[in-house]
């Protein structure tokens, strides 16, 4: 069924989304600071700052929102809503026939939450209680950037002028490429052999891409790709409509867009949800295993 199918794409982005770290600042051994290399740090950090500053300040994003995804040689394409509160909830309805809603998911700082309307059971947790999630070091701030189209270090919960130095910039003409530095993430088998990349438009000063990518012992690989494009004006900032997702790991492939509109800062609207008496409460391992029946 499309909510079944639905279901196993969401855990499957959760499952790919990596993360822990911590920042520290970079110090530069006695007789390494050339004039040369204070410029060039200096106009990173400059431009770093520029990425960093241009953020979407309003504190709420509402938007009607068209959501396909495939997965398996499956496909759904529903409508739905996108309700975001900065620091506070995350919230993705998705509605089938263009007037039920299906199903939807809730991520607050608190716990993770999915919801099946169809067949009236939810799972909600917190983050340290779903064992993929703690093993990845998977937050709700690290969630809110890949929405929001910000900068992001695992485990800090807002990058700020003190974080900068957690990254390191590759020059380009157009696409100037930021990566996480090695020495700034925990020395844990996963992090180690996690890479962060992010793409940006140096006209604009806007992130186009992140990519995450692991690779275990094994040399398999894990990879997700989140692109942005079709930015329009928001809060007078620049808001990608447009949110392309690409999850590749050796038991997975998905494929999934968010497509926004009627985009605004809306406030009137319950930031938690709240469920009756008929709905069940399962465990993410009993919705893996339904997902195969």
């Amino acid at each position: 069924m499309k909510v079944r199918i639905y279901t196993g794409i969401i855990v499957g982005m959760l499952l790919v989304a990596l993360s822990g770290c911590k920042t520290s600042k970079t110090v530069l051994q006695d007789g390494q600071s050339t004039e040369s290399q204070l410029k060039s740090e200096k106009e990173d950090i400059n431009y770093l700052r520029k990425i960093s500053d241009n953020y979407q300040y309003a504190n709420n994003i509402t938007a009607k929102m068209k959501f396909s995804a495939g997965m398996d040689g499956q496909s759904i394409g529903l409508s739905g809503s996108l309700k975001m509160q900065r620091d506070n909830v995350i919230q993705i309805s998705l509605v089938a026939l263009g007037i039920i809603e299906a199903a939807r998911m809730e991520f607050t700082p608190e716990y993770a939450m999915i919801i099946d309307r169809i067949h009236k059971r939810y799972v909600k947790e917190k983050y340290d209680n779903i064992d993929f999630l703690k093993s990845n070091g998977l937050d709700f701030y690290s969630l809110q950037a890949l929405f929001w189209d910000e900068l992001f270090c695992p485990g800090v919960n807002k990058i700020g002028e003190g974080n900068l130095t957690a990254f390191s910039l590759s020059h380009a003409d157009k696409s100037p490429k930021i990566t996480l530095k090695e020495s700034v993430k925990p020395q844990t088998g996963i992090m180690k052999s996690t890479v962060f990349d992010w793409t940006t438009d140096k006209d604009n000063s806007k992130i186009t891409s992140v990519a995450i990518q692991y690779t275990d012992e094994q040399k398999a690989t894990s990879h997700l790709t989140w692109g942005y494009s079709s930015f329009k004006m928001l809060s007078k900032r620049l808001f990608p409509m447009q949110h392309d997702i690409d999850i590749k790991t050796p038991h997975l492939n998905i494929k999934a867009n968010i497509t926004l509109n009627d985009a605004d800062n809306d406030n009137d609207w319950e930031t938690r949800t709240n469920l009756s008496g008929k709905y069940t409460k399962v465990t993410v391992e009993e919705i893996f295993k339904s997902l195969g029946q």
